[in-house]
């Protein structure tokens, strides 16, 4: 069945009455939303997700009731929300608590008490559910980072069972993806690739967001070429606000061809500009002046890339991002002459980029590490 979803972007505007708003407006895209809002004598328009990101945001319920910049970023900054800990411990009291009302409700002789406890242990319950879902998908997340397959595959089948608890359905072709990777990680690649072309069909994706999805088979294998290949056809298919073309262009700096990446940076003006993708293409700028010889430059970028990651994203989403820029960061002060700085950068990413197995990268690394970068 086709599952279409109406992406909800977060913006902030100034209406026809001159006073700010913060909402969540529903179209088909970003470009649409922009036009439709521009119409309507709305000004000073600033969009806090793309299309990619708003669909995202629908995969993960929890956050679909966030209405602020401000709540998101508190939701996110808290120090609770970003362990699993504290939500298998939400998880685990509200289950209690809801064991002991249906308890108690199943004790009462008149059967309106009896509902009241069946009705409120049922929601309590379902509502731990839901926090041990929030706690499984931060630690699956964290697992796929350090390519911890095992892991990853029994965060998998936990949410596959709560899933089916829960009822939410959107979730379900994510899961789908998330096999199809685990199966492309461990040498399985075609049934990786037949698993990942049934989502074409259920999932309503355009030819473009289908193609960048797919990279990740690529990128997990550390298929180069074929991780490039799919972007580039991702980024021809894409539209004028796609973020697509972004990603394109960090892989092809990450690979060494700054000319490529420059040109495919300029190739496009969007109208919603998010704040992550402006950190990503920091992250394109910076492997471009690194890629070009400017290794000051490329360790300014950098530094300046993390701080901005450390200040305001959640690590449960942002930790491969900002220790590959971490490496790259010692990369670059090893290879401006700066060995003291570069070592302790890359002594605290190293773990990392050995865990998720880049051939190129790692040797990078470790040839900074051994003082032999320049």
């Amino acid at each position: 069945m086709l599952v279409v979803v109406v992406p909800r972007y977060l913006v902030t505007y100034t209406d026809r009455d001159g006073t700010p708003q913060t909402c969540r407006e529903e179209a088909p895209s970003a470009r649409e939303l922009a036009f439709r809002l521009h119409a309507e004598g709305i000004q000073d328009v600033q969009f806090h997700d793309d299309d990619i990101s708003a669909q995202a945001k629908d995969v993960e319920p929890w956050r679909r009731n966030l209405a602020s910049p401000r709540q998101e970023y508190e939701h996110e900054s808290r120090p609770a929300a970003r362990t699993p800990v504290f939500w298998w411990s939400w998880g685990t009291a509200a289950a209690c608590l809801g064991c002991c009302l249906l308890w108690w409700g199943a004790r009462q002789p008149g059967p309106l008490l009896f509902l009241v406890g069946l009705a409120g242990g049922g929601a309590v319950i379902y509502t731990s559910a839901a926090s041990f879902a929030m706690a499984v998908f931060g630690a699956l997340r964290r697992a796929k980072t350090w390519h911890r397959w095992d892991e990853f595959e029994k965060h998998i089948v936990r949410l596959e069972r709560l899933n089916r608890f829960l009822g939410i359905k959107i979730v379900a072709h994510e899961l789908v993806l998330y096999r199809a990777v685990l199966l492309s990680a461990r040498g399985r690649f075609d049934e990786a690739l037949e698993r990942f072309e049934s989502l074409q069909a259920s999932t309503g994706w355009d030819r473009s967001t289908y193609l960048a999805r797919l990279s990740d088979l690529y990128a997990v294998r550390h298929d180069t070429q074929g991780e490039l290949e799919r972007l580039q056809e991702a980024y021809e298919a894409s539209g004028p606000d796609s973020p697509v073309y972004i990603d394109y262009a960090r892989a092809l700096a990450a690979a060494e061809r700054p000319d490529e990446a420059e040109r495919v940076l300029g190739s496009r003006e969007p109208v919603a500009m998010t704040l992550p993708a402006r950190v990503f293409i920091g992250w394109a700028g910076a492997l471009v002046s690194l890629a070009r010889g400017h290794h000051l430059d490329a360790a300014r970028c950098f530094e300046d890339l993390i701080r901005q990651v450390d200040a305001i994203y959640d690590p449960a989403v942002w930790e491969g991002p900002r220790l590959d820029m971490q490496a790259h960061l010692g990369i670059a002060l090893a290879l401006a002459g700066d060995d003291a700085r570069a070592r302790a950068e890359l002594e605290a990413a190293i773990s990392y980029v050995r865990a998720a197995g880049h051939p190129h990268l790692l040797a990078r690394c470790e040839k900074a590490l051994e003082g032999r970068a320049r």
